[in-house]
């Protein structure tokens, strides 16, 4: 499994057989120019082949409109269930086709090796990875 910090909250993660992108803000600023990505990203390169994306909550610093228009409109998407509504609609606006809402403490297997369960509170969530080919062998 490969793990690479893109900025902020956002990281990226290759378990060989999903390619991950989890909150995505990586370009521009938010909060109407009151935040500024520091540091910088290096490489976003990688994030042109991700196939899946998580976002922990709806804080646009989590859910960045700017870097989410930058990645794979064929990607699934995977947001927590929350009590806020819209989410879905958003997500279905910016073009992404595949948006799944997470039910916390359901494991959600996004490939054969590798399941993501959401563990959520009023306004956040614990994303728990695991690559099931480590625990089979």
């Amino acid at each position: 499994m490969k793990v690479e910090y893109i900025s902020h909250s956002c990281i990226f993660v290759d378990t060989g057989d999903a390619r991950i992108i989890f909150d995505p803000w990586f370009n521009g600023s938010a909060y109407c120019n009151q935040w500024q990505l520091f540091q910088k990203p290096l490489n976003t390169d990688i994030l042109n082949t991700v196939d899946h994306i998580m976002i922990s909550h709806e804080h646009e610093d989590h859910l960045h409109q700017q870097s989410l228009s930058l990645l794979p409109k064929n990607a699934k998407v995977y947001y927590p269930y929350l009590w806020q509504a819209g989410i879905h609609d958003y997500l279905h606006e910016l073009g992404f086709n595949n948006v799944n809402e997470a039910v916390s403490y359901k494991e959600n297997a996004i490939t054969p090796n590798t399941n993501i369960t959401f563990l959520t509170t009023s306004m956040d969530t614990i994303m728990i990875l695991i690559q099931r080919e480590l625990f089979c062998k």
